[in-house]
């Protein structure tokens, strides 16, 4: 009878516990302060389909590096674009207590983001400005989820503003993304115990 009652509380408070995690608006998010991803796809442009893959780490799900990899068309080389992530709508909805709509919609419309990226290889090196938002195909920030990117790239001779070139596409991926604690919030409080 004491055993059945203990294993009673003991579930209850995991429902409770689960419950309310599921309520706080992060969605995982705040499980550590780093989020690995890694995606795979295709980048449509105006030489067509060709497949990519991108791969992305964020610190506390609102800035970090990304990389993307595009795989050489029509005889050309493939090309690899570094660069930075910025996800400007998490941290003030969370702040202001607005993330009570269902998991989904709070991670999709957190989930925008602003990139910029130097492209590097031997054809049309320049600069990438991404604008992109993610599909969770769970109610948590870690999980696989639907990418779509709108990437503008502007080749170095388009950096000159009498020259022209600048292109448009489309970067269609599915991803992985995990969440990680590295103590990077905590280090100088670890630090100065």
């Amino acid at each position: 009878m004491i055993l059945a009652r203990r294993t009673a509380s003991i579930a209850l408070a995991l429902v409770l516990t689960s419950a309310t995690a599921a309520a706080d608006g992060a969605h995982g998010r705040l499980d550590g302060d780093l989020a690995p991803a890694l995606e795979a796809g295709a980048a449509l442009g105006p030489g067509g389909l060709a497949p990519a893959a991108r791969a992305s780490l964020l610190y506390l799900a609102t800035a970090g590096a990304q990389a993307t990899w595009f795989a050489p068309r029509h005889g050309h080389r493939s090309a690899l674009a570094l660069g930075v992530e910025l996800r400007p709508l998490f941290l003030p909805r969370f702040l202001k207590d607005r993330e009570r709509g269902p998991a989904r919609l709070d991670l999709l419309i957190d989930s925008v983001h602003l990139g910029l990226a130097a492209r590097l290889g031997p054809r049309r090196p320049g600069l990438d400005l991404s604008l992109g938002a993610e599909l969770p195909l769970s109610a948590s920030f870690a999980g696989w989820f639907l990418g779509l990117r709108l990437l503008r790239h502007w080749p170095h001779e388009a950096l000159d503003p009498g020259l022209q070139g600048a292109q448009t596409q489309a970067l269609f991926t599915l991803g992985y993304r995990a969440v990680l604690q590295a103590h990077l919030v905590d280090a100088r409080d670890r630090i100065l115990r």
